[in-house]
């Protein structure tokens, strides 16, 4: 069930100085390093999923580094499809109050018309459910929230969708749940999430 995931934010690693981000390699430094040999298929322990959060910061800042990242990633995930993938994530604000906190901000992008609906029966089940400890515990009550939800164990299912009568509002996908989605976007974005809060409170300490 549990992948490696690692998390790059881009907006909590861009230079101050706005010549340096303008004129100096400075995406071949610290983190960026790691990152750009990743996305340049180095293969030095990578993870079987990168979350770059908030590309967007780039893209305002420097097109033209933001545009030739994302041309590396199209590529990176077109030859290793089904190993190792990066997604994008984007948050205004992490709240850690509760596990709903987590879905406050949506994907820019779902699988099927009923992974909104589940997506937002998820905000209303984990309402008053505290942050667990650790990431295997949060991707296990995703996944056990899923299978009560729906009926269906995502993990399990031999198919890429299952349909769930309840979440069908009409439209040619309605009521389908992606289960590719869940599992390799959906719940890698929520722990992506989670990571970023849990680093956060480490740097506060």
């Amino acid at each position: 069930m549990s992948q490696t995931i690692e998390i790059f934010d881009v907006r909590e690693n861009l230079p101050n100085n706005f010549l340096s981000l303008k004129y100096l390699p400075f995406y071949k430094t610290g983190k960026w390093n790691k990152l750009w040999n990743f996305i340049n298929d180095v293969k030095i322990d990578n993870p079987q999923t990168i979350i770059i959060q908030n590309i967007n910061e780039l893209r305002n800042r420097n097109p033209k580094l933001s545009e030739k990242i994302e041309d590396l990633v199209i590529l990176y995930n077109h030859k290793n499809k089904g190993n190792f993938s990066i997604i994008y994530d984007y948050f205004d604000e992490l709240k850690t109050d509760s596990i709903s906190d987590l879905f406050n901000d949506r994907p820019g992008q779902y699988g099927f018309r009923g992974d909104i609906e589940l997506w937002e029966d998820l905000i209303e089940y984990f309402k008053n459910t505290k942050l667990p400890k650790t990431e295997l515990e949060l991707e296990q009550l995703i996944h056990d929230a899923i299978k009560k939800l729906t009926g269906t164990p995502i993990e399990e299912h031999d198919y890429n969708s299952i349909f769930v009568e309840k979440y069908n509002k009409g439209g040619m996908s309605g009521g389908v749940v992606s289960t590719k989605f869940w599992l390799y976007k959906g719940i890698p974005i929520l722990i992506g999430r989670y990571k970023r809060i849990t680093m956060y409170n480490k740097e506060l300490r």
